[in-house]
């Protein structure tokens, strides 16, 4: 691939959200997968991708002793230099569903740590559970 890749118009365009618009537009106990985005790179870029309902896209925000600490480092570089977080979300009809797209995503996009591309996602995906 091209070093500069445009992630935003690969994925199809997605709707990118700020935190409030998100909150927003979250359905209670719906299953979605979520991307979070670097507002500071151009082209866009996102840099993690995840699977929940509810609120779970907001709890990457706050301190873990279990985080991923590649993760946490984009979010307080983002926020040391006044950029935001940028959301995007698609809705699915079940969990199953969601673990599945999460998975699709992150092969497609590809792990920084594997030298594959920009996400800090620590694993392929598909293996969280409800409530975590």
């Amino acid at each position: 691939m091209d070093s500069i890749i445009d992630y935003y118009d690969m994925l199809g365009s997605p709707v990118l959200l700020n935190r409030g618009q998100l909150r927003e537009l979250l359905e209670s106990n719906r299953f979605y997968v979520y991307m979070l985005w670097r507002s500071d790179d151009r082209p866009l870029t996102p840099f993690y991708i995840g699977k929940g309902r509810n609120g779970r896209v907001f709890h990457h925000e706050m301190p873990s002793e279990a985080s991923n600490n590649y993760k946490s480092n984009v979010i307080q570089k983002l926020t040391r230099e006044n950029h935001d977080v940028g959301y995007s979300i698609e809705y699915l009809e079940n969990e199953e569903e969601a673990h599945v797209r999460e998975v699709e995503l992150i092969a497609t996009i590809g792990r920084s740590n594997l030298s594959k591309g920009p996400l800090t996602n620590l694993t392929d995906g598909g293996e969280g559970t409800v409530g975590h």
